[in-house]
């Protein structure tokens, strides 16, 4: 498998995954209104994602009679009930899946991978550990979920941010003092009981815990932490990341436990490399040319749980702009085609060439590992 024969096979994918990505990084530039910023060359749409135009509002369709000034300030793709330029908001709104669709996964990959590939080698028979060291690192958890607990934007009622900031960082202070103190009385005073090796089960721990999390409706569970979060891009990264990672690592638990197998890794323990090199020497780079579908798959995915949550008009702040936002504005005038059916075309190319990408990746890989055996 290569870049050269991923092109070859699937360029329509790879130009409309490209073209979205520089749209997406650009957008600031290609879309904004003069009278708001000023750049060194002008935009290609003159408006910005919040920029409304009155003379065009109650949703203009892009092949009627506008009033617009020139030809160049034209909405090509017409304007929603509020006056804002349907084409800027496709362009903003590509940022948005971008920043959601790839950081939410990148996140939930280092999550899966990690312990996909911890739980897949050492097993249910090969990790053993002190109860000191286990109860320090249940405290490590502890304070690792309290941490991330300080970082979610919750939303509570009659507290202030200001307000909600100081509890959360008092908080946090108590919590990491009342972990060293309790860590140090261990280390101090430490009994044969508390220094006997116990056996933990990690993959059937980690088995377990992925069979609850796919148990649960997914949207479902976004729409109750979204009732739960502050709406913003941030918190839709953090909700979106908290369910995706437990395909990545189910994915990722299987490759490692073929790859485990495999002759040279045989050899690597008989050569005495350490579980830490041979995990990450020889079977995480191994294991990654496969995970890359699962990571592909789980992309598209993401995409399309921003824009059904935008479409409920949940996960984003109103002034967010997103193709499913978009998409939900039509619902005020069924006759505003063009606001359903632009965002909606966007999706499906993106989605589409996200999974026909991974699709070809899995096939190639597969007739790749069909040939090596």
């Amino acid at each position: 498998m290569s870049l050269k024969n991923i092109y070859r096979q699937k360029r329509f994918g790879i130009l409309v995954i490209s073209i979205w990505i520089l749209v997406a990084i650009l957008a600031p530039i290609l879309a904004y209104s003069p009278n708001e910023s000023n750049y060194f060359l002008p935009p290609l749409v003159p408006y910005g994602e919040h920029t409304i135009d009155y003379k065009n509002a109650q949703s203009v369709s892009p092949f009627e009679t506008q009033n617009v000034n020139s030809f160049y300030s034209r909405h090509w793709l017409g304007t929603d009930e509020l006056g804002r330029d349907v084409l800027a908001q496709l362009i903003h709104g590509s940022n948005t899946a971008l920043l959601v669709g790839f950081c939410s996964i990148l996140i939930a990959s280092f999550i899966g991978i990690f312990l996909g590939l911890i739980a897949a080698f050492f097993g249910d028979h090969q990790w053993e550990i002190t109860r000191r060291k286990m109860l320090s690192s249940l405290l490590s958890v502890i304070l690792l979920f309290t941490f991330l607990l300080s970082i979610v934007p919750w939303t509570i009622e009659g507290v202030n941010t200001s307000e909600k900031t100081f509890l959360t960082i008092v908080f946090f202070i108590f919590t990491l003092l009342f972990f060293y103190i309790l860590n140090f009385l261990m280390k101090k005073y430490s009994s044969r009981l508390l220094q006997q090796k116990i056996l933990i089960p990690l993959d059937s721990i980690l088995s377990r815990l992925i069979e609850s999390i796919e148990a649960l409706p997914l949207l479902l569970l976004l729409i109750a932490f979204s009732s739960l979060i502050s709406p913003s891009i941030l918190s839709l990264i953090l909700m979106i990341s908290l369910v995706a990672w437990s395909g990545i690592a189910k994915f990722t638990r299987a490759e490692v436990l073929r790859l485990k197998s495999s002759n040279y890794i045989d050899n690597a323990k008989s050569l005495g490399y350490g579980d830490f090199r041979t995990m990450i020497k020889h079977i995480l780079p191994n294991a990654l040319p496969t995970l890359s579908v699962s990571i592909a798959f789980a992309i598209s995915s993401a995409i399309m749980l921003e824009s059904t949550l935008s479409f409920l008009g949940l996960g984003l702040q109103a002034s967010d702009a997103s193709w499913g936002a978009l998409m939900a504005s039509a619902r005020n005038d069924y006759s505003s085609w063009w606001l359903a059916v632009f965002p909606g075309i966007a999706i499906f190319l993106v989605v589409y060439s996200c999974n026909s990408i991974a699709d070809f990746i899995s096939k190639d890989d597969h007739s790749g590992y069909s040939k090596r055996t």
